[in-house]
């Protein structure tokens, strides 16, 4: 009677938090299961096959999702006639993997894995990450993978538990300086897009 109190408890909040983004999606598009993905802008046009083809949640998605979420580095600016790299050097790819913005988190995998909590979070991040691979999200430039906003505070989480005196040390301040340079970088040399 205790577990089933408790897993009551646990779900209680997931279901009326469910049940609300239904009315709410229904109130806006008509349907409890649309949440407006299927209205976003795709560009350019055969992008928008692509997203008709498989659809908005599809297997099919995961190899491009991780490739763009977490293993595409910067597109690299050349001269079409030499292939010699030319100012601004780098720029966005359709999208830059995760860990090229924010090495930062790399350290995230360093901790104790035998706590029990810190083995609940991994589990929770991979499975909401597993999650998002699925959704058709390549769309045109972006900077960052902002589809990873919803297990974002997981990655947080196990981050934090990471440091074992709760203070940064030379080496991880420096990774912080470098990764803020890069971005801003990254950030003042957008693509213009036509």
């Amino acid at each position: 009677p205790r577990r089933v109190r408790s897993l009551v408890a646990l779900a209680t909040p997931v279901l009326v938090a469910l049940f609300l983004l239904g009315l709410f999606n229904y109130a806006r598009f008509g349907s409890p299961l649309e949440t407006g993905y299927t209205y976003a802008d795709v560009s350019p046009p055969q992008m928008v096959e692509v997203r008709a083809r498989y659809g908005l949640v599809n297997l099919a998605h995961v190899p491009t999702n991780l490739y763009f979420y977490f293993l595409a580095p910067p597109r690299p600016v050349v001269e079409p006639a030499t292939n010699h790299l030319v100012p601004p050097y780098v720029t966005l790819n359709l999208g830059v993997g995760f860990f090229y913005l924010s090495p930062f988190f790399l350290l995230m995998f360093r901790g104790d894995w035998r706590k029990r909590w810190r083995r609940q979070v991994g589990v929770g991040a991979a499975v909401g990450t597993a999650v998002l691979l699925t959704y058709y999200a390549t769309n045109y430039f972006h900077f960052g993978t902002y589809y990873l906003a919803d297990v974002l505070p997981l990655y947080y989480l196990l981050l934090l538990e990471g440091f074992r005196e709760a203070k940064l040390m030379g080496r991880e301040r420096v990774l912080i300086l470098l990764s803020l340079i890069f971005n801003l970088y990254l950030f003042s040399h957008l693509p213009k897009l036509t």
